[in-house]
């Protein structure tokens, strides 16, 4: 079991020790952890995630080094993290790591996770206290994510206990800690995700009041404020409060929370745009996020058991909890305190003074939904709500579209020296659209979570602005670079722990997208020095590549890299029309590195596919490099459009390349980059592009490749072709 520690049963454990006490344990790493995690082993798991999500790795020069999410690169951490996702009802379970020199270590502070530190190697201190120095206002920031991970001064009657290699320390959810390295020593942390009640409150109203009527009609005209609203208010708290409702809802939670691996919206319906339901779950949910028990922690229990399974101990806090969640709807204020919530979201005056100004990201997007058309009538304001409605009905369209080209017409002609112009179009196209739902889905859940109004209403103006657009322009809009590298941001707020301030991130959204919806096309490669957006997100997966970016580059570097990139366009048009067509139709905006280098020396990262990093060269390599990236972005598009490989795509393996640690994922890039480099090295002519020295080495090593794809990568049948035509494009077959 995996919280049996010997000794200290599970039960026991969830008794006396869980969100109670901490628990330190002489040799109780390996009750969790089963092989070592030595120095070597971390720092070559913190390699490959550098090679994927350099922002998931934090050095402070040769002395402390901090992983997090370990097990994206590791096969038996993820195991462990699924295993306990799988049994208990915790969605988010991930390892983290420090390797740090004598006397170094991270600053004091807490967590909003639960953590059990395993110490591999060396012996670290620990001072630990519980959560009574901290402000509960600061808690409640905390769990909502509005504010981020602080440091925290240690009080001086911490209790402290030093972890030899081997020991297992528990630190309780909320407790200030602070680990200081005794000699050089190596440790992972097991960190369980605490969930707030908040976080479900969508599909279990959903789910509760699915029988009831009244929620689901659209709310009658003139209801904004007065007596219809005192009614209207009246007549749903009632509602709320009646027993079959209460009842329903009892299940609905219980069902959400205590049974992960059912579809908690399974069956559930979507309630229109104009319904009571849509329209006051805002501010009901304001209203419920000053309550503790809903921004508080849920109870973990085990979810392979029934409820009546589990120890006393465990369903008294179960049911305790489930009663604090109703017993503020059954207040006397919270009818008055509902009205209000909504009256200051339809005047607009949620976190703000009357008439006060917007951020510069409102004011942007307001802008651009005007140009758009996407302004309120009259040429005021845009809108302060998310268009649900709309984003339902777009993602509809788009699920329509993708169900309709759902398999390869020819995976043959998907291969770099076989496919067509038309073809990767249509590739790209697919891609897009996964990305504008992805896109979507991402700030419309970020809406939701968010709770300062300027943010909020800076992402409404946006996606109405992107919705009122022509579908073909919104799809563009998704598949640049930009909107790609910020929804895989977004989501890693929204999902990961230690992740970035959700706010933070969301503020990116004004100025990032601003342009793009004025502006969507693009013809070809532009030149650009880094700034914003490129210098916040992009900067961080160049590093991993080992490239230096030029932050400020002059005008005539400028120049120099615009000049060089349209001569390598030049050859191809020349040598390779097709592969030129590609390279306009992939690669977005190139940024200028320092230093020059051969003909490899470029960056690019999967989650900011169609931006790269390079230096300039002579006409023929800059070709060549132009021509990789390109079929990068074309692999990037088919891994992410259509079900080729049905593996662990995140799943590292030593690459024939480099010999370091590769995703699969990487890999199936890597082999297309080959592929299209073989292609062009044959090219004969005084346009040649590249040379004999890609023909040989390098073609072995993307057999090998292909055969790594073939056993690990578990293809589909349309897989199987398009590793067959690869490997036929390398003239092995």
């Amino acid at each position: 079991m995996l919280f049996d520690f010997g000794e200290i049963s599970e039960d026991r454990f969830f008794e006396h020790h869980w969100r109670r006490a901490p628990l330190h344990l002489k040799g109780g790493a390996s009750h969790i952890l089963g092989s070592r995690v030595d120095r070597a082993r971390f720092l070559g798991v913190c390699n490959a995630l550098e090679a994927e999500w350099p922002w998931l790795v934090h050095r402070t020069g040769e002395e402390v080094v901090f992983a997090q999410i370990m097990d994206r690169a590791d096969p038996e951490l993820a195991g462990i993290a699924r295993a306990y996702e799988a049994s208990f009802s915790c969605r988010r379970v991930w390892f983290d790591g420090v390797c740090a020199a004598g006397g170094q270590g991270i600053r004091s502070h807490y967590d909003i996770a639960d953590s059990f530190v395993l110490q591999q190697s060396g012996r670290k201190r620990w001072r630990v206290h519980p959560p009574t120095s901290i402000p509960e206002a600061e808690v409640r920031r905390r769990m909502l994510k509005e504010s981020p991970l602080d440091v925290m001064d240690m009080p001086d009657e911490a209790l402290e206990v030093t972890l030899e290699a081997g020991d297992l320390l528990y630190i309780p959810l909320l407790w200030v800690h602070w680990g200081v390295s005794v000699g050089a020593s190596t440790s992972v942390s097991v960190a369980v995700n605490a969930e707030t009640a908040l976080g479900f409150l969508w599909p279990v109203l959903r789910r509760g009041l699915a029988s009831s009527a009244r929620w689901w009609a659209p709310l009658p005209a003139g209801v904004q404020e007065g007596e219809a609203l005192d009614a209207l208010v009246g007549e749903l708290h009632a509602e709320l409060c009646a027993g079959p409702v209460r009842r329903g809802l009892r299940e609905a939670w219980l069902r959400c929370v205590y049974r992960p691996t059912a579809d908690a919206d399974d069956g559930a319906p979507v309630p229109a745009k104009e319904s009571a339901l849509h329209r006051l779950y805002p501010a009901l949910k304001e209203v419920l996020s000053e309550e503790q028990a809903w921004w508080g922690p849920v109870p973990v229990v085990r979810t392979d058991r029934p409820l009546g399974a589990l120890s006393r101990v465990v369903q008294d806090e179960v049911n305790a909890h489930a009663a604090r969640l109703w017993a503020p709807v059954e207040a006397a204020t919270f009818q008055a305190r509902l009205k209000r919530a909504w009256l200051a979201r339809v005047a607009g005056e949620v976190a703000r003074s009357p008439g006060a100004a917007r951020d510069g990201a409102q004011r942007d997007l307001g802008g651009a939904a005007a140009a758009s058309g996407g302004g309120s009538e009259g040429g005021g304001a845009a809108a302060l709500e998310m268009p649900v409605g709309a984003v339902c009905e777009e993602r509809d369209r788009i699920a329509a579209v993708l169900r309709a080209t759902a398999e390869l017409s020819s995976p043959y002609r998907c291969a770099p020296d076989a496919g067509g112009v038309e073809e990767v179009a249509r590739i790209r196209r697919r891609a897009s659209l996964v990305l504008l739902d992805r896109l979507l889905q991402t700030v419309e859940e970020a809406h939701a979570a968010l709770v300062p109004s300027d943010v909020r209403e800076a992402l409404a103006a946006g996606i109405t602005a992107l919705l009122r657009m022509p579908a073909g322009a919104r799809e563009r809009v998704a598949a640049r670079p930009e909107s790609r590298s910020f929804a895989f941001r977004a989501a890693e707020a929204l999902y990961f722990g230690y992740a970035p301030r959700l706010d933070a991130v969301m503020r990116h959204f004004g100025p990032l997208f601003a342009p793009l919806l004025r502006e969507t096309g693009w013809s070809g490669p532009s030149v650009r020095a880094p700034d914003g957006w490129c210098l916040d997100f992009f900067l961080r997966g160049a590093r991993a590549e080992g490239v230096i970016v030029d932050r400020e580059p002059s005008g005539e570097a400028l120049a120099r890299l615009a000049e060089a990139v349209g001569a390598g366009i030049a050859v191809l048009g020349e040598a390779a029309p097709r592969v030129r067509d590609q390279v306009l139709g992939a690669i977005v905006t190139v940024v200028p590195r320092q230093g020059d280098g051969g003909v490899k020396d470029a960056a690019s990262v999967p989650a900011f596919s169609g931006m790269v990093v390079m230096a300039p060269h002579s006409g023929s390599d800059m070709a060549m490099v132009l021509a990789r990236e390109a079929a990068r972005c074309t692999a990037r598009d088919l891994l992410l459009g259509f079900t080729l490989l049905e593996g662990d795509l995140e799943e590292p393996c030593p690459s024939p390349f480099t010999g370091r640690p590769r995703t699969l994922a990487g890999l199936f890039e890597d082999v297309f980059a080959e592929v299209q480099a073989l292609a062009l090295a044959r090219v004969g002519g005084e346009a040649r592009v590249g040379g004999e020295a890609h023909v040989g080495g390098e073609g072995r090593a993307a057999v090998e490749v292909l055969g790594i794809l073939r056993e690990e990568g578990v293809p589909t049948s349309a897989g199987r072709q398009l590793l067959d035509a690869l490997e036929a494009a390398i003239g092995r077959r």
